[in-house]
């Protein structure tokens, strides 16, 4: 009997396998570069920040991400669409309004974030990590790279894994804030944690009241789309940001929280719209509690009980370790230099 849910085990072990795949795509790339760099006498860190290495980068980084989940459930004989809940019944109205959470929820961050990275960089020296885009050509690419790719495999991953593997082991709410703070920090950087961590929150919700990964999808592809066109128009007209004064940030912790308003009530809305009632979250509740059951078919309750005590206090150990490293990670990415 295939299974259509992953459990809390499940997203443990797929979270600490992407980690792992993470770290080995950047030490093989990072040998690449350096054998590279000593054959064609240049030097390693100018290599290592061309537009070729970070375009490789981040699509081995999310093929990774997409293998782990696609090997995992063919593993483990999950059936992988129902699993990761890309299936859905499209919903013109939730698609409408996901586009405009995107937006709003990135122009009342991105400000909220630029202050957080200027008061950090008092502490330490930052990098936003924005690519150069010279031409069009580039731009399509780091579109798909940057936009299209990670939108599909980090939502297969983050939402369709973890997300709903957190909800049977914990209520919705903080399913919902550890899911985000994890995705907040794989991306290992300190430029992008908060706008990561809100982004987490939003996705994950998205998640929850649609019943589908696919409007997330949507959001986070219209999310990433965005910060690479203005990349793109600051690239080739030479604006930059302006200085931070008290008005500057008065005025950007004022729009932060005007977005966070408006983006509850577009979150309300889609809910209102969604095919997912109410008493689908009970059916899937009942069928999950089902087929964890039958797997055990034959033991006592008693039993059962004591096997799934066992298997959650390992897997909240594979999880939290993984989390402490990832932290340990992002700590020497923001401090090391």
């Amino acid at each position: 009997m295939k299974k259509n849910f992953f459990n809390y085990r499940d997203g443990s072990l797929v979270f600490l396998f992407a980690v792992l795949g993470f770290l080995i795509i950047s030490i093989i790339m990072s040998q690449l570069l350096g054998i590279i760099s000593n054959a064609s006498n240049i030097e390693f860190t100018q290599l290592s920040q061309s537009n070729w290495v970070a375009w490789l980068n981040c699509l081995l980084t999310e093929l990774v991400y997409f293998l782990v989940v696609l090997i995992y459930c063919k593993t483990k004989k999950i059936e992988y669409f129902v699993a990761s809940k890309t299936k859905t019944k499209f919903n013109v109205k939730v698609f409408l309004i996901t586009i405009l959470i995107g937006l709003v929820v990135f122009f009342a961050s991105i400000n909220f974030t630029g202050l957080f990275n200027y008061l950090f960089s008092f502490i330490a020296p930052i990098s936003n990590g924005n690519i150069p885009l010279g031409n069009f050509g580039e731009f399509i690419i780091t579109v798909i790279t940057y936009a299209l790719l990670p939108a599909v495999c980090e939502e297969i991953l983050f939402r369709g894994v973890i997300f709903n593997s957190l909800r049977h082991k914990m209520n919705v709410t903080w399913s919902i804030i550890l899911s985000a703070f994890i995705f907040a920090l794989i991306h290992f950087s300190i430029f992008q944690t908060i706008h990561q961590f809100v982004m987490g929150i939003v996705l994950a919700i998205l998640c929850y009241y649609t019943g589908s990964i696919f409007y997330g999808m949507i959001y986070h592809f219209v999310n990433n789309f965005i910060i690479i066109l203005i990349s793109y128009i600051t690239s080739n007209s030479g604006l930059e940001f302006s200085s931070w004064g008290s008005v500057e940030i008065i005025l950007s912790i004022t729009i932060f929280f005007i977005g966070i308003g408006v983006t509850i009530l577009l979150l309300y809305l889609v809910k209102r719209f969604s095919n997912k009632k109410k008493e689908d979250y009970d059916n899937e509740k009942q069928i999950i509690f089902e087929q964890n059951r039958f797997n055990y078919k034959g033991l006592s309750d008693k039993e059962v009980a004591s096997i799934f005590k066992k298997e959650n206090r390992e897997s909240s150990f594979i999880l939290f370790s993984t989390i402490i490293f990832c932290i340990l990670i992002w700590f020497m990415n923001s401090f090391g230099g």
